[in-house]
Formats: structure tokens, C-alpha cells, sequence
């Protein structure tokens, strides 16, 4: 075999994954460095950026602090553009806009919700008269009234949603996808996803009093529940990423985990994904039935 060849003479399939590998390498790198190099300059340097942006405006509201929460969409967009051009582009931009089932689409708006509701009727019956872990009343009539504000004023764009899925599960999941099976690449992306957010820990608020391990488990047992809505809602990244963020968001808004925040939603999570792999299989597609022998 002459090793010299090119990669022009490699089968199309080793080509096609050599290629998601290029995106997914140039994705990640720009991803963090976007994030992590912004804000290491917004902690380690508040004075400096404050006489780039301006004294009176507060640093979470500043066009560095946004470049940094949406690098996961502007890194999409340019690794898009840089392998792709227009049509690179435009073919991410046809995922959100790919028929899904309303099954999916439910699933996607209940599916989190559900488990979380199941977790609350269990604890009531195993202990009766304890405190409780989820808040009921507030998972019925809080949460829906956060998400049609969020809606209605169209603040779905910045509470996380929009600003990461298109990179997450837009960009990143089918290339993923090309290079490994569902389950593997819905827990890899669930970790690379949790590891992004480290920066939100050693800043005072946000997310800085949680367990970062825990959270680490949740996002990777959500990112496959994520990917199982994937795989059946016909790639669309908007049923499969922007809805159930939005929802996990709105969800934490509205306070539905009373204590243990971390541990219960770790918990309920994996308890999720658990659920969704003994029921689909490591495909998260379904399990073949085993022909009849004749």
C-alpha cells in the first residue's frame, strides 16, 4: 500500500469522520478558549475591563461577559463558516428547522419535569410529613408562569438556550455521532458540556455555591437524555437542546428543588437517563426484537 497517499484516496466514510473530528477539535478549542480566556479577564482583572466597557455598567451585563456565555453558538457559527462557508453555515441552521413529532416535542417540554414530578408524589409516600426535596406547588404553577414569561418576552434567547444549543447540540452531537455511538457521545458532550461551565464556580453568585461533581453528573445524564430526544426528533436541535435547557433553567428560576439542590437533581437525572437506556438501549433508537427461529 503506498502510505503516501491522500487523504482524497481515503474511503468517504474515514474522510467524513476525519472531518467531524477537524470541526469537533477547532469547536471545543475555540469554544473554551472564548469562555475561560474571557473569564479569567473579568476575575482576575475587573479594572481593566471595566475601563474598556465603562464604569457604570455592571460586568454581567457587558459585551464580554455575553461573547463568553454564547461562545458555545459563536464558535458554532464560525468553525461553520471556516469549513463550510455559507453552505456550512445554512445546513446548521436547517437543523432547527427539521420536522419533529409532537411526541418529541412534548418529551422535550415534559420529559425533565415528569421525572422531577415522580421524584416529589415518591418522597411524599415514603415519608410522609418530611420536609420534602421538590416543591410541588411550585413546579405546577411557578415554573409554567416563568416559562411563558420567558416566552412572551422573548428571554428564552438569553437564559441559556439559544445561546449554547446550536453549538451543543447543533454542531457538536451529529459530529459526535460520526465518530461514536449515541450513548457514548451524549455522556462525552454531557462532560465536555459541565467542564465548560467551571469558570460559573469561582465567581461570587451563579453557580458558585454548588457541587461542581454533582453538577457534573447532571449534565452529562441530561446531555443523553438530550440525545435520545435527538436521535427520534429527526435532529432537530431545537426540540432536543434549546427546549429542555430552557426548561432545566426555568426550573432552577423558579426553585422547584426546596434543598439538596445538587443531589436531588443529580439523582433525578441519571435516575432519567438510567430510565431511557434500560428501556431504548445504548442506540437510545430502541432495541431490535430478535427474529423467530424458523
Amino acid at each position: 500500500m503506498d502510505k503516501t497517499a491522500t487523504t482524497t484516496d481515503m474511503p468517504a466514510s474515514a474522510r467524513t469522520r476525519r472531518r467531524a473530528a477537524w470541526e469537533l477539535a477547532a469547536f471545543f478549542a475555540l469554544t473554551f478558549a472564548l469562555t475561560w480566556g474571557i473569564s479569567v479577564a473579568l476575575l482576575a482583572f475587573p479594572a481593566q475591563v471595566r475601563a474598556i466597557i465603562g464604569p457604570n455598567r455592571p460586568l454581567t451585563a457587558s459585551w464580554p461577559f455575553f461573547v463568553a456565555v454564547y461562545a458555545p453558538t459563536i464558535s458554532a457559527i464560525i468553525v461553520c463558516l471556516a469549513f463550510g462557508g455559507l453552505a456550512g453555515l445554512g445546513a446548521l441552521a436547517a437543523r432547527a428547522l427539521r420536522p419533529a413529532s409532537v411526541l418529541w416535542i412534548a418529551i422535550a417540554l415534559l420529559g425533565f419535569p415528569a421525572a422531577l414530578a415522580l421524584f416529589g408524589l415518591g418522597e411524599r409516600l415514603v415519608a410522609p410529613g418530611g420536609q420534602p426535596y421538590i416543591d410541588l406547588g411550585a413546579l405546577a404553577f411557578h415554573a409554567p408562569t416563568l416559562l411563558l414569561a420567558s416566552i412572551t418576552s422573548l428571554a428564552i434567547v438569553t437564559n441559556g438556550g439559544l445561546g449554547e444549543e446550536p453549538g451543543w447540540r447543533g454542531f457538536a452531537l451529529p459530529r459526535l455521532l460520526q465518530l461514536m455511538g449515541p450513548l457514548p457521545a451524549g455522556i462525552t458532550l454531557g462532560v465536555v458540556w459541565g467542564v465548560w461551565h467551571l469558570p460559573a464556580f469561582l465567581a461570587q453568585g451563579g453557580l458558585a455555591q454548588s457541587n461542581f461533581g454533582l453538577f457534573l453528573l447532571s449534565t452529562a445524564a441530561m446531555s443523553v437524555f438530550m440525545t435520545w430526544i435527538y436521535m427520534h426528533a429527526n435532529g432537530n436541535f431545537l426540540v432536543a437542546g434549546v427546549i429542555p435547557h430552557l426548561i432545566a433553567n426555568i426550573i432552577g428560576d423558579a426553585h422547584v428543588l426546596g434543598r439538596d439542590t445538587d443531589k436531588v437533581q443529580a439523582m433525578v437525572t441519571l435516575a432519567l437517563a438510567a430510565l431511557v437506556v434500560l428501556a431504548w438501549g445504548p442506540s437510545l433508537k430502541g432495541r431490535r426484537l430478535r427474529a423467530s427461529p424458523s
